[in-house]
């Protein structure tokens, strides 16, 4: 495998610990940016979502719950289902490191024509007659969301990898393993995100 393709489909092998979280989290942060000039919330673990302006705290404290919840969740059930010894700072930097490709999604948002895609849609769902948006306009939208469906799988499969290899679990009890720890931390991260923004902010 060379280095390029060891690179996208598997950086932990040469990357990881605190390394690959400083990484990690300077694409955070530069995700919260992109996401804030483009109205892309990552409302979840496994969320992405186009919308309304808000304040830029809103998408940064969205990125850090999420990859937080993440990061310990899957740390805990490496610590219960790994016989390795596992350290923090290996799940912590690998984690934000597979979500690094999330700071492109913003960029889909530049050509979704998500806002009448949703005006039309619930103007439908309300009996509202609302001319339908242009040839165009729906084919630019279904590429986004194309992309953006792209972007999700291949952030998960990363996902997986760096547990994998910093937890040292393989084969069909890791890839269960994993599926129970990212479903607990995208409704943990969503609960935690709906709880803590809208209370406090």
């Amino acid at each position: 495998m060379n280095k390029t393709r060891q690179l996208l489909t598997n950086p932990f092998v040469t990357i990881a610990g605190a390394k690959a979280l400083i990484y990690g989290l300077a694409a955070l942060v530069l995700t919260s940016i992109t996401g804030y000039f483009w109205q892309t919330r990552f409302d979840g673990v496994l969320d992405i979502h186009f919308g309304i302006q808000h304040p830029y705290h809103i998408y940064l404290f969205d990125l850090v719950i999420s990859y937080v919840t993440l990061a310990l969740v899957l740390y805990l059930a490496g610590l219960i289902f790994s016989r390795s010894g596992i350290r923090m700072i290996d799940v912590a930097g690998t984690v934000a490191l597979a979500r690094a490709p999330l700071l492109l999604a913003p960029l889909a948002n530049t050509f979704s024509h998500s806002e009448a895609m949703s005006e039309y849609m619930s103007g439908m769902f309300a009996g509202d007659e609302i001319a339908p948006p242009e040839f165009w306009q729906s084919a630019l939208f279904g590429l986004s969301t194309l992309i953006i469906i792209a972007l999700t799988i291949y952030v998960i499969i990363l996902s997986y990898r760096a547990f994998s290899i910093s937890v040292n679990l393989k084969g069909n009890r890791a890839v269960l393993i994993f599926i129970m720890g990212i479903l607990v931390s995208e409704v943990v991260s969503k609960i935690l995100i709906h709880n803590f923004i809208h209370t406090i902010f």
